[in-house]
């Protein structure tokens, strides 16, 4: 078993060919293998010309690339990390999320890999694991996860920016929802059925999934309190009215061009399609039974 810990370990004593080939000479290899199998680990992360390099006259990166290599130069049978990203800046952490996605493709050795970034876990995992207070919530496919979201925790936790989630009241025979007494109409699909008749629900809709409209033509309107230019995207924060007195954010991604300013009164439309619906009381997603063929 290979660990790669979160604040390297590398050696400063060592170089770097001296802290990679470490677990072989624990394991009495032959000098020479050692050097050929320190060599070819070093090629294959990035650092086959750092061998005879001081560990500690590396950056960040390069050694986090020592700490990977060394875990990986006696052929374990499965990798271990442990947020092995958290200490580099964010251009750092970019690349070498690309490098270890390359080196997992190329080696096929299996990597369970610990991580509060959900970028991290999006791009690199093969399969999610989400967890609170140390229990499973759920384990699938990113995408699965990030389109189907099991529990209300889950939707809030994965994507960025976080999921949108307003109290509101489900009619599953008539399939709609009312929110503050505009009825929504919506379609469902998801991992329970939710009987037939009203419960108190809590309706989820990714920012992405919103569009902002004329106030009069939206499901819901809201005054303009943050505006976040992002390049491609513009970010909104808005402040919805008339939620009894209380102040209920939400968020709505935009793909460039003009915003609304601060201030701007607007209405907010959603994709009715991809509103995700979860049940007030145990927080589980739910589903509306399919339509009759």
């Amino acid at each position: 078993m290979g660990m790669v810990f979160q604040n390297y370990a590398v050696w400063p004593h060592m170089t770097v060919g001296e802290n990679v080939g470490f677990p072989l000479r624990m394991k009495g290899v032959p000098r020479k293998e050692i050097e050929e199998r320190t060599q070819k680990i070093l090629e294959i992360v990035g650092l086959g010309a750092f061998g005879n390099r001081p560990a500690p006259l590396l950056s960040g990166g390069q050694q986090q690339r020592v700490a990977l290599a060394r875990a990986l130069v006696f052929e374990p049978e499965v990798l271990l990390l442990d947020e092995p990203l958290s200490n580099l800046d964010v251009q750092l952490r970019v690349t070498t999320r690309a490098e270890l996605a390359r080196l997992h493709r190329s080696l096929q050795v299996p990597m369970l890999y610990v991580t509060h970034d959900q970028e991290e876990a999006m791009t690199l995992g093969d399969r999610v694991a989400v967890m609170q207070a140390g229990r499973f919530l759920q384990i699938a496919p990113p995408l699965e996860i990030y389109a189907r979201p099991a529990t209300l925790f889950v939707a809030g936790f994965v994507g960025s920016p976080r999921m949108n989630f307003i109290e509101s009241t489900l009619d599953a025979t008539a399939r709609h929802l009312d929110v503050q007494g505009t009825k929504i109409p919506v379609e469902g699909g998801a991992t329970t059925t939710a009987a037939a008749g009203r419960r108190d629900v809590i309706a989820g809709i990714r920012p992405e999934d919103t569009s902002v409209v004329d106030p009069a033509a939206g499901e819901v309107r809201g005054r303009v309190d943050v505006v976040e230019p992002l390049g491609r995207e513009t970010l909104l924060h808005l402040i919805l009215d008339n939620f009894e007195r209380k102040e209920v954010e939400m968020r709505v991604l935009l793909n460039g061009g003009e915003a609304p300013r601060t201030g701007a009164t607007v209405g907010v439309r959603f994709r009715r399609d991809r509103i995700h619906l979860f049940d007030a009381a145990t927080e589980q997603r739910l589903d509306l039974a399919a339509r009759p063929a």
